[in-house]
């Protein structure tokens, strides 16, 4: 009798077994975690059981928060959609623009797999950072050189521009130019992902290469601006959408070198 009463109590659970194809089917995770919690509480006890069901279900979301991946996206010809590359074979990638999109927050647990994924994809490795910041430099120097030269001859041709627009001019179409961020994905950033962030516009900034957000939400623009990343970025890159920040750099590349005077001694 009290056989008969335990089996008739965990008539529904028995049931559930038929669920479990469907349920491997549509998530493997899901499909582990029921059963880790159902073996749990069949060879220890309910309330143990549980408790190792719900540890063990909290582990699965920090490995995918972990695991994130990390996209290059495109754009489809004559609209202002952008998808990855690596599934929508009819989107493009805007020449000198890498945008980039992270399909999960940005916090201290992450944030080294968060930024070994943003290398590898830019390819600004270490090496290949202070390889073009040498060359960087270099343009540098040969621009100061140059002035000089110029006044000895009696000729002073005097550029306001910037230097990031000087090295611009000298580097290739086929190479990086700008860094656009799609943050729509990114739920929250900590601390640490902010001070990440502000590393990595520093880094770029060494070699020329502008970093640009969009899609921000509320909460992570506000840590980022708290964490001083406006102080190594321009707050103008910031915008609403993909396809507003491709306009501006696009136009901003188009644009004519301004304020250039030349003064004659």
């Amino acid at each position: 009798v009290l056989a008969c009463i335990n089996v008739t109590s965990l008539r529904q659970m028995f049931l559930q077994f038929r669920d479990l194809p469907e349920l491997w089917r549509i998530s493997k995770l899901d499909f582990m975690v029921w059963v880790v919690t159902w073996l749990s509480v069949v060879v220890l006890n309910v309330d143990l059981g549980l408790a190792i069901g719900v540890v063990f279900s909290m582990m699965t979301v920090i490995c995918r928060t972990q695991r994130a991946d990390c996209s290059v996206l495109g754009r489809a010809s004559n609209t202002e959609i952008y998808r990855p590359l690596e599934n929508h074979s009819k989107c493009y990638e805007v020449p000198g623009v890498k945008i980039l999109t992270y399909n999960g927050p940005i916090y201290y647990g992450n944030r080294s797999f968060f930024r070994e994924k943003m290398s590898r994809v830019l390819g600004l490795t270490p090496e290949e950072i202070r390889s073009r910041e040498k060359a960087r430099k270099a343009l540098e120097k040969r621009e100061r050189e140059a002035s000089v030269s110029t006044v000895d001859r009696g000729i002073a041709n005097t550029s306001f521009s910037s230097v990031n627009e000087f090295f611009e001019s000298e580097t290739p179409e086929k190479e990086v130019q700008a860094v656009l961020i799609d943050c729509s994905r990114v739920i929250f950033v900590d601390v640490a992902g902010a001070r990440l962030f502000t590393q990595m516009c520093t880094e770029c900034q060494k070699v020329g290469v502008h970093v640009y957000l969009a899609n921000c939400n509320e909460s992570v623009l506000k840590i980022l601006t708290s964490s001083g990343l406006m102080s190594h970025m321009n707050p103008q890159h910031i915008f609403v959408t993909v396809h507003d920040a491709v306009m501006y750099i696009q136009q901003q590349r188009e644009k004519p070198p301004e304020n250039t005077t030349t003064v004659w001694v």
